[in-house]
Formats: C-alpha cells, structure tokens, sequence
C-alpha cells in the first residue's frame, strides 16, 4: 500500500514540475559549483510585495524564485563550509536522490528587515546541470544529492532520506540542513544577516495539496526546529518585524 502511494507522489511531482517548466521563464544554474543570478518571478514582486508591511499568499510550484535573490555568496549552492560532498553529520551525499522512500518537503522564508530574501537553489546538490527554467533535475556524472537540497529558489527544502519511514516520521531538525548548506543561526544572525532573530513555525498534518496559514512563536533558536512534512518556518532578521497573524499562507503542491 505504501509502495502505491510513493509511486503516486512521484506521478505527480513529474506532472507538476513538466507543466510547470513548460510554463514558466526562469535561470540556470552552471555545473561544477558554478553560480548564475537568478531574476525574481511569481512571488518576488507580485505574490510576496517586498518591502510591504504584509505579504501576500505564497503558492510554490517548482522554479519559482521567492525573494529577493542572489543576497547569499554563493548566490547558489552550498558555501565553503558546507557539503563538498562529504558526509555532513548523519547525512551523505548519494549518486541518486531516494524519491520513492522517505520523501518530504518543508518551507523557509527569510525575511531581511521586512524584506523577502530568496533561499539559495541547489542547496544540497553537487555539481548540478543547468537547470531548466528554474529548476534542477540532474547532476553531472561527477554530482550528487545531499538527503536536504533545494531544487529552486522558491524556499520549498525537500528530505529525501534511504530509509522506507511513514511520512510522519520526523528524521532532522532544521539544524541538519543548516550544516548541509554551510550556514549559521544564532539569536543574532542568519548567515550574514545581522541583528534580532524571531522564528514562527507552522505545520498542518495532511496529504495533498496544503496551505499552512497559522504560525507560533519558536524560542528553542531556529536549528532546533523539528522538520516534520509541510512545515513552514518563517525566519525574521533585524527591525519591522510582523506578527505571526500578518505571515503569508503557504501553500504546498506536494503531497508530503
């Protein structure tokens, strides 16, 4: 039964990505460790209103960019100090990405000042082809996948883990995908960006598509965050923050 239900999630994530990038422009991504500047699409400066007390509801499809991009050096990918392909923690880099076992997604928005900032794509992924309007689907024959990895730069973080584990399962907290990706958190800082740091965590436990609308303050510091399926983890840095109730819905197109 479970093996009927992965092969669905599958079916559908392929159908939504085809159509998606049938119609959708966006950037590629250069192989090798490369980086290429993304351009903000849906989400940048129709959806999210960067700069505006309020954002509006974010809706991910894939190779979308959310967020002022290009803010993180490197603009795209892991930095130095993260996965160069080495195990990281509990979490190695694999020649093939486990989609048909333990396969879900969660969703981070970095908000600079009350301005949106792009999460970097291929986050997790080692020499990456180019992608293809937005979105990366294959690694060069030298390439691979770290279990956490970002396909685009529309903020939605996929764990494909090796194990055959319930979607239920919470295997990581978010602190794993900060080592992945070579970045710091603290009270005072995420990566580069300096001053207060407020975390807001929602979570809604269904299949199929699912709109998070409703967050609560995290205080344990943004590492610790629990990463269970359809999470949204909203991340404030420096002044003009919003309240839980002014953050966007998020909507998933994911089943998990």
């Amino acid at each position: 039964m479970r093996l009927s239900t992965r092969r669905r999630l599958s079916i559908v994530f392929a159908a939504v990505v085809a159509s998606a990038l049938a119609a959708c422009g966006g950037a590629g991504v250069g192989g090798g460790g490369a980086t290429q500047n993304l351009m903000p699409q849906n989400g940048y400066t129709g959806t999210t209103g960067v700069g505006a007390r309020k954002i509006g509801p974010i809706n991910i499809y894939p190779g979308e960019v959310v967020g002022e991009p290009n803010k993180f050096n490197p603009h795209t990918g892991d930095s130095p100090s993260g996965g160069q392909g080495q195990k990281v923690g509990a979490i190695t880099c694999d020649k093939v990405e486990h989609i048909a076992n333990y396969h879900v997604h969660y969703y981070v928005g970095l908000l600079v000042n009350g301005k949106q900032i792009a999460i970097p794509m291929a986050i997790g992924i080692m020499h990456p082809e180019p992608a293809r309007n937005g979105y990366i689907s294959k690694t060069q024959p030298t390439g691979c996948w770290y279990w956490i990895h970002t396909h685009d730069a529309s903020g939605m973080m996929h764990i494909e883990d090796p194990r055959s584990l319930p979607p239920s399962d919470v295997l990581f907290k978010f602190g794993a995908a900060l080592s992945v990706w070579g970045v710091t958190a603290s009270a005072n800082n995420f990566a580069q960006f300096k001053g207060p740091v407020h975390v807001y965590v929602g979570n809604v436990a269904q299949l199929g598509q699912t709109t998070v609308n409703a967050y609560t303050p995290f205080t344990k510091g943004v590492a610790e965050v629990p990463l269970h399926s359809h999470t949204v983890i909203w991340i404030e840095v420096g002044a003009k923050y919003l309240k839980a109730n002014q953050l966007p819905p998020v909507t998933f197109y994911t089943e998990y």
